[in-house]
């Protein structure tokens, strides 16, 4: 594997999991711990990730995903399960720009 491909593998787990929590959230508060959880997933593999890869589109994802989750997890501190979710759904810096930099990688 390549370090694009090996990225987005260890990716994939923890994006499913904050994808479905912060879904989870929108009709149910409680969940918002599992949001936090899934936050730091998604940073624990960022924080080993190289600082680049060879694909520009994720390394641009990268580059913002430390605003984007930390605008997650001021939705999970302020209770506001809305807020948590645009962060992730923004369509300029969200993970749906991360799905299209791992797209075609396996799972993805």
């Amino acid at each position: 594997m390549n370090d694009l491909e090996t990225t987005c593998a260890a990716l994939k787990a923890p994006t499913i999991e904050l994808m479905s929590a912060t879904m989870l959230a929108q009709g149910n508060a409680g969940a918002l711990v599992r949001v936090q959880a899934a936050v730091e997933g998604v940073r624990a593999v960022l924080a080993e990730a190289p600082s680049t890869t060879s694909s520009p589109a994720f390394d641009a994802w990268a580059a913002s995903a430390p605003a984007v989750l930390a605008e997650m997890e001021a939705g999970v501190e302020s209770r506001d399960p809305r807020r948590a979710w645009q962060a992730f759904t923004d369509p300029v810096r969200g993970f749906d720009q991360l799905g299209q930099a791992c797209a075609g990688m396996p799972g993805w």
